[in-house]
């Protein structure tokens, strides 16, 4: 008997150590396709913010029609939040008013806390709706034809 309770308390404090060192499990991706949508709606709302005119909308609805469906996101799991950014755009020069190339590699950060953060193409993008919904003007796409 005395020697079943000591073989049970060696297991148990064997146990409680291999526990004590094991790391926890990494906490689980969040599902690509809700996230994305998220991130994308997060997105569409600041960019739909920033214009606040007729021009700086034809702007964002050139930008949203040509990128439709080439959005894609990555979770970074260090700081619990996501890259989304715009896949390759299959056409070189699209034919819409205010195609920029800046436009093809646009990316923004969001963390956990929803906060939207641009990187520099992506600044570019804001700062064009910015721009024409301020009354400035951005020269329109040469090749663009109706």
């Amino acid at each position: 008997m005395k020697r079943g309770l000591l073989l049970v308390g060696i297991l148990l404090i064997g146990l409680m150590v291999l526990c004590s060192c094991a790391k926890p499990a990494p906490a689980p991706e969040p599902t690509s396709e809700l996230a994305l949508y998220e991130a994308y709606k997060a997105i569409e709302t600041r960019l739909d913010g920033m214009a606040t005119n007729g021009e700086a909308q034809r702007y964002l609805a050139d930008f949203m029609d040509l990128t439709e469906g080439m959005w894609e996101i990555d979770y970074v799991q260090e700081y619990k939040g996501y890259y989304v950014k715009i896949e390759q755009l299959t056409s070189s020069n699209p034919k819409t008013y205010y195609y920029k190339p800046y436009w093809r590699d646009a990316m923004w950060y969001l963390d956990s806390n929803g906060h939207v953060s641009p990187d520099a193409n992506a600044r570019r993008i804001e700062a064009d709706l910015l721009e024409l919904s301020s009354g400035g003007v951005i020269e329109p796409n040469p090749n663009y034809s109706p």
